[in-house]
């Protein structure tokens, strides 16, 4: 990879600063890009600022998902079947349509403003508008049995004795909007003894704008739900939550110190498998009824978990941390529909839990010895 970069800051007036950023780098494996960004920054008074940005960003494919192939052998009716995440290189993926993998890219726009009301109090809040094409997503699996699909995908997958395949592809745009808020407050308390106070909010939301289901896969509805399953969209728009906050407060005295912070997850909605297995408008039948159909939606609502952390400095290169993480042992909503327990488990990770971001492992008690070189 090479690449090289200009920036440019221009000053107008006292008020007002104006930067520019231009980014050029070409990579050996999918070609060159050039992205840049503009912003500004106007100085209402001594203490309040308004602010913004426009830029372009882009992520490059991971090794993984450009050159990961896997087969996994399992039993189904008593028979060996063969799934296999397809390489992008491999044949099948050609057949099935899918292009090379190229770069994500997104447009970011923020608008905002610093405030700083009293002495040693600081407030930001900032809007912002994310949009990203082509995210590289892991397809559904597509069956070598289906007859809709290309004759000579189908053909490979039995010649080579694959039951289903999926692909990697640039398949997704999406829009993210939200709104970053962060406020401290530092209060000195004597020349040795300080405290300091700190809030964190984030906003968001995640739109799925459009997915591309190459022509060789869109061969009905069915086919096109697959390819990136109503399931796969819950987790993608699930990867934050809409709303967090954050607040700590930390007090040192010399050679020590001791904190807390409490973290609200908001609530957000993932769902299973549902009972046909295929991710598809998943539902499941109820517990006292089974010829009666729910939707598969595990709602986990939000709640706050409690930190502690203390050290102590014992010498100029080393310092002794000790603290707990969610100290009252705060787990996730269980991943199950409450008519519909018998489905339990039907998630991610087979258990009862999905992997949201709050975490499930409760309560985790640490201590380690940092030092300073």
């Amino acid at each position: 990879m090479t690449g090289g970069y200009v920036d440019l800051e221009y000053t107008p007036s006292e008020s007002l600063l104006v930067t520019g950023a231009i980014r050029g780098e070409n990579y050996s494996d999918f070609g060159s890009v050039a992205t840049y960004k503009t912003s500004f920054r106007y100085k209402l008074s001594d203490n309040f600022n308004f602010r913004g940005s426009f830029s372009t960003g882009y992520r490059a494919p991971s090794l993984q998902q450009k050159y990961f192939s896997n087969t996994l052998t399992s039993f189904s009716q008593g028979q060996l079947v063969q799934s296999r995440v397809a390489r992008n290189d491999d044949a099948i993926t050609k057949l099935a349509g899918i292009p090379s993998l190229k770069q994500e890219t997104s447009i970011n726009k923020s608008i905002g403003f610093t405030w700083k009301p009293f002495k040693n109090f600081n407030l930001t809040v900032d809007g912002y508008n994310i949009q990203m094409k082509d995210r590289v997503v892991l397809s559904g699996l597509f069956s070598a049995s289906d007859a809709t699909l290309p004759v000579a995908l189908t053909s490979k997958l039995n010649q080579l004795g694959v039951a289903t395949a999926q692909f990697f592809a640039n398949a997704v745009n999406t829009t993210n909007t939200g709104v970053d808020v962060v406020a401290d407050y530092n209060w000195k308390i004597s020349a040795t003894q300080k405290m300091k106070f700190l809030f964190v909010a984030n906003f968001q939301g995640i739109k799925i704008d459009d997915i591309h289901v190459p022509a060789a896969l869109n061969t009905n509805s069915y086919n096109a739900s697959t390819f990136f399953n109503d399931r796969e969209q819950y987790f993608l728009k699930a990867s934050a939550p809409e709303s967090k906050y954050s607040f700590s407060a930390d007090y040192s005295a010399k050679q020590f110190s001791i904190g807390t912070r409490i973290t609200y997850f908001g609530n957000l909605q993932l769902t299973g498998f549902g009972y046909n297995g295929d991710g598809i408008n998943p539902v499941v039948p109820t517990d006292a009824n089974p010829d009666v159909f729910v939707p598969e939606i595990f709602n986990y609502r939000g709640k706050a978990t409690t930190d502690i952390y203390a050290s102590i400095k014992l010498s100029k290169s080393s310092t002794w941390i000790l603290g707990a993480d969610n100290i009252f042992n705060i787990h996730p909503d269980f991943a199950v529909v409450p008519t519909a327990k018998y489905w339990a488990g039907d998630n991610e990770t087979g258990g009862p839990w999905d992997g949201v971001q709050m975490g499930y492992n409760g309560l985790r008690i640490f201590t380690k010895l940092a030092f300073k070189f």
